[in-house]
C-alpha cells in the first residue's frame, strides 16, 4: 500500500463515519491488537477531530465497558477476533451505538447476537461508503475533514489499571488474564503529540532515511511508544511492517518449527522494543553460547567487551561482526540500524550488551 492510498483510505474512512452519523468531537474507541487498520482508523479520527480512545486488548471486559463508560464513546473499532467480547459488554454501555470489526481474511464474522439498537459494520463498507460518496462528488460540510486545534484532544490513552509498567508487558507478551482494576484515561492532545514527535526527530538528526529502511510494528499501538514511533516513520516515508509478539521471531510462540518469523521476512531497519523483549534476547545469546563451551563463552564475552570498547572509540569491527555476531543480528532480520527501548529501563549490561551483538544505535526513550 502506497502513502497516497492509505490517506485516501483514511480520507474516506472519516467520510464514512460523519455519513453514519459521527460528529467531530465525539470520541472513536479502539480496542484491537496492532494492524495497519489501526494506523488508518487513528489517522481518520485525526483528520475529522475524533477523539481516539485506546484500550489495551488485554483488558477484562469490566475495564472495556469503564473506559467505553467514561469517555462515552459511541463508536468502537475492534477485530473479528474480540468482537465476540462485546455481546457482554454492550450490556454496560448504553452509549455505544456502532461497532466497526475489522475482518478476519479467512472466516465470515458472525453479527448475530449483539443488543439490538448497535449496528455493526465492517471496516471496509465504510471505507467503500466514503469513497462512493466521494466519487458522486457529494462531498459537503457534513464530511469534510475538520482540521483539530493544537489544543484538541487527540488521544484519551487508557493503562491497564497496574502500577508496574513489567507486569502489563507481561500480560501483552506472555497472553496472561487481563488485569484487574479501573484503568486510568491519559489526555493527550494534538500539541503534545506534534511536540514529542519534533523532540525525537531533533535526537534522530543522524538517521538519514533510505529507500531500503523498514518498520515492523508489533508492539501494542494502544501504548504511546509505538503509537509515536509509527508516526515518527510517516514522517519519514518509511514503510510499515505490521507484525505480532507472537509472530515476530522464528523462535515466537506461533511460528512453526523451522518456520521463518515476520522480522526474518521483513528484515527490518528500524523498530521499538520493551526491556522484556532485549533482556529476552540477551538471555537468550548467552545461553546458546554457554551451550557451545567455556573456551566460545571466554571467547564471545572478549568480543562484546572489544566491541563496546570500540564503539565507544567510534572504530569499526567489520570482521568481528561478520563472524561472530552476524547470528545475533539474525534474530531480527539482520538489518537493524537503530532500536528505540522504551517503558521501563533497560540495565546498563543488557544496554551495553545488545548496542555491540547487534551492531545499531539502541535508544532509551523516557
Amino acid at each position: 500500500m502506497s502513502y497516497e492510498e492509505a490517506d485516501e483510505i483514511a480520507d474516506f474512512l472519516g467520510q464514512g463515519l460523519r455519513l453514519l452519523g459521527q460528529a467531530p468531537g465525539s470520541s472513536v474507541c479502539m480496542f484491537a491488537d496492532t494492524r495497519s487498520e489501526w494506523m488508518l482508523t487513528a489517522q481518520a479520527c485525526f483528520k475529522q477531530s475524533f477523539p481516539l480512545v485506546t484500550l489495551y486488548t488485554n483488558l477484562g471486559e469490566d475495564a472495556v465497558a469503564h473506559g467505553l463508560n467514561e469517555t462515552e464513546a459511541d463508536t468502537v473499532f475492534t477485530s473479528h477476533e474480540l468482537l465476540p467480547k462485546f455481546k457482554n459488554i454492550l450490556n454496560f454501555t448504553p452509549h455505544v451505538k456502532k461497532i466497526v470489526y475489522f475482518e478476519n481474511s479467512l472466516r465470515k464474522t458472525d453479527v448475530e447476537g449483539y443488543r439490538a439498537d448497535v449496528k455493526l459494520v465492517s471496516f471496509w463498507d465504510i471505507v467503500a461508503l466514503g469513497k462512493k460518496n466521494s466519487a458522486n462528488n457529494n462531498i459537503d460540510m457534513c464530511t469534510e475533514p475538520i482540521p483539530p486545534t493544537p489544543d484538541s484532544t487527540c488521544i484519551i490513552m487508557y493503562t491497564s489499571g497496574k502500577r508496574d509498567f513489567k507486569l502489563l508487558i507481561q500480560t501483552v507478551f506472555l497472553n496472561l488474564k487481563g488485569s484487574t482494576g479501573a484503568p486510568k484515561g491519559v489526555i493527550i492532545t494534538h500539541r503534545n503529540v506534534f511536540k514529542c514527535l519534533n523532540s525525537w526527530l531533533y535526537q534522530l538528526t543522524s538517521f538519514e532515511v533510505r529507500e531500503s529502511d523498514r518498520w515492523i510494528g508489533y508492539l501494542p499501538l494502544a501504548h504511546i511508544l509505538e503509537l509515536l514511533a509509527e508516526m515518527m516513520m510517516l514522517v519519514f516515508g518509511v514503510p510499515i511492517g505490521y507484525s505480532s509478539p507472537n509472530t515476530l521471531t522464528d523462535k515466537s510462540t506461533m511460528i512453526p518449527r523451522g518456520g521463518k518469523g515476520d522480522a526474518g521476512i521483513l528484515r527490518p531497519t528500524v523498530m521499538a522494543c520493551v526491556p522484556l523483549v532485549l533482556d529476552r534476547i540477551y538471555k537468550g545469546v548467552n545461553e546458546t553460547v554457554r551451550k557451545k563451551g567455556e573456551f566460545f563463552e571466554n571467547l564471545f564475552r572478549f568480543c562484546v567487551d572489544y566491541k563496546v570498547a570500540a564503539l565507544n572509540r567510534g572504530e569499526r569491527t567489520p570482521i568481528m561482526d561478520r563472524i561472530i555476531f552476524k547470528n545475533v543480528r539474525a534474530l531480527v532480520g539482520g538489518r537493524l540500524r537503530v532500536i528505540f527501548s522504551g517503558g521501563a529501563p533497560l540495565s546498563p549490561e543488557s544496554h551495553q550488551f545488545l548496542r555491540a551483538s547487534l551492531g545499531c544505535p539502541l535508544l532509551q526513550v523516557e
